[in-house]
């Protein structure tokens, strides 16, 4: 038998994963790619929720792997793929900041009395409601603009991209 391991009592101190996980979403992180970042830029990159990427991750993968699985069957060339992938990732950028956005205008009251989401932007009076709305709308803009590029016309593009928001 080899040495005994200590188990350490987890249930009443938080992870540093965890702990990283509050300061990155919680509104005041500057290290990384943040600190080259203009100071008039942070509380829009913490309001997309930019840092770290994990909302654009599960938007953009899935369409990623339908893109590869569509390319198999179609026997489609290199540069469509990586045509219709950087689309998407485009598409899939804007879409989850507007997610991001919408989602902290709606529950800025309710974010503001949880401790995990009280320093978000909108909750802490660093970024007003009316200025989150007008981001907002320029990220569905952004979403939108995508949507024009695809190889069908616009309405018919939209109308197969509802189901996924």
């Amino acid at each position: 038998m080899g040495p005994k391991r200590k188990h350490r009592d987890t249930a009443h101190a938080p992870s540093e994963k965890v702990q990283e996980k509050k300061v990155g979403y919680g509104g005041n992180d500057r290290s990384g790619w943040l600190a080259h970042l203009p100071d008039s830029w942070i509380l829009y990159v913490q309001l997309a929720r930019l840092s770290p990427p994990a909302g654009l991750c599960l938007i953009y993968f899935p369409h990623m792997f339908g893109i590869l699985h569509a390319a198999i069957l179609q026997k489609s060339s290199l540069p469509q793929v990586l045509s219709a992938s950087a689309l998407m990732l485009g598409g899939s950028f804007f879409v989850s900041n507007a997610i991001h956005i919408w989602n902290d205008i709606i529950d800025a009251p309710l974010d503001a009395l949880v401790e995990r989401t009280s320093k978000r932007p909108i909750p802490r009076g660093a970024i007003s409601k009316p200025a989150a709305l007008v981001f907002t709308a320029t990220q569905a803009a952004g979403a939108g603009l995508f949507l024009s590029y695809l190889p069908y016309p616009l309405v018919q593009s939209a109308l197969y991209a509802l189901p996924s928001m």
